[in-house]
């Protein structure tokens, strides 16, 4: 840890998980499809699979017939006949899937004002460790760049972080916006500004998995 920065915890505090679900569908012709290319990869009974299939379409010998007949007539005219002509269309097996976490960000923005010239100085050095932190890293004479710094955030009650507050995991500082003259621009004598107002936009370096909560309730988690 190379620097510690202790700030009031701001208004309007929250977080928001999410993870991705999506839609996803399959037909029957490619469930047919995706099982006799599986059978070939895992080495299986390919000549079996094809053999379902075969005997699934005999099944619904006409519906298979209308449906090649439509897949043809759309492919040439744009048409889809058998929507049209029957009010039907091709089973998709819709549904909704889960495709993975993601990652959450977080923003503060502070007012930072300096009531003397020892408190701007103060805010001075928090927003040039922000600055420098988060800059990227030259490397073997320029020729690679090293990641910048990252943070850990944290929300405390005393010395101990809040229990009905959300955690943070290690996070990258992504975006740092100061505005150095927030209202009228002023200075003390010295050529310290009065007010600083600066906004830190936070991202995670990995999501937040299920595991990580423990099996303890004596805290928000995350």
């Amino acid at each position: 840890i190379l620097s510690n920065i202790y700030l009031p915890i701001p208004n309007g505090i929250s977080d928001n998980n999410t993870v991705n679900w999506g839609s996803d569908e399959i037909d029957p012709l490619k469930t047919a499809a995706a099982d006799i290319i599986g059978k070939m990869i895992e080495g299986g009974d390919v000549t079996g699979a094809a053999t379902g299939v075969k005997d699934a379409v005999q099944e619904q010998a006409e519906g298979a017939k209308a449906l090649i007949g439509s897949k043809i007539t759309e492919s040439i005219t744009g048409v889809n006949k058998l929507s049209r002509e029957q009010g039907a269309v091709l089973n998709n097996n819709l549904e909704l899937l889960f495709k993975g976490p993601q990652l959450r960000d977080f923003t503060f923005t502070y007012m930072m004002s300096a009531r003397s010239s020892v408190e701007g100085n103060t805010i001075m050095k928090i927003i040039r460790t922000l600055k420098q932190g988060m800059s990227a890293k030259k490397s073997n004479g320029f020729l690679f760049i090293k990641s910048p710094h990252t943070f850990f955030l944290g929300y405390f009650k005393e010395t101990e972080l809040h229990p009905y507050l959300n955690k943070f995991k290690e996070c990258a500082l992504t975006g740092l916006s100061v505005n150095y003259a927030p209202a009228q621009y002023s200075t003390y004598v010295d050529g310290v500004p009065t007010q600083y107002q600066v906004t830190m936009s936070f991202k995670e370096l990995e999501p937040v998995f299920d595991d990580d909560y423990g099996n303890d309730y004596t805290n928000i988690g995350f």
